[in-house]
């Protein structure tokens, strides 16, 4: 599998200072982290995504270990049959935090 790093152009004075993603997934879901261990490295041009907040280059790995991930709140959709991220649509098959209001809404923290 292969891993997109890059410094957290999305916000650069958070103490998670790095974005990994895989390479499958959109730029927009890269996960936040204080720590990043990765193998087999290639530095490559940045998506036009990335380019937009000002990241030129981007780290490609083999590998990664990630620490000190930030954790993500999504509000979540339930389909009928699974729960979805409502955004992007993505399953979210386990949360470590389910957070349900009283209007009916979602959120899990991941």
């Amino acid at each position: 599998m292969t891993f997109i790093i890059s410094a957290n152009y999305r916000d650069c004075s958070s103490p998670y200072r790095w974005l990994v993603r895989k390479a499958s997934q959109d730029s927009k879901e890269a996960v936040a982290c204080k720590s990043v261990k990765a193998t087999k490295v290639q530095f490559q041009d940045s998506n036009a995504y990335e380019q937009g907040f000002g990241c030129r280059i981007v780290a490609w790995a083999e590998s990664v270990e990630i620490q000190d991930a930030e954790k993500q709140v999504v509000r979540l959709r339930f389909t009928g049959s699974s729960f979805i991220e409502d955004t992007s649509k993505t399953s979210v098959p386990a949360c470590s935090i389910l957070d349900l209001r009283p209007d009916g809404s979602m959120f899990a923290t991941i």
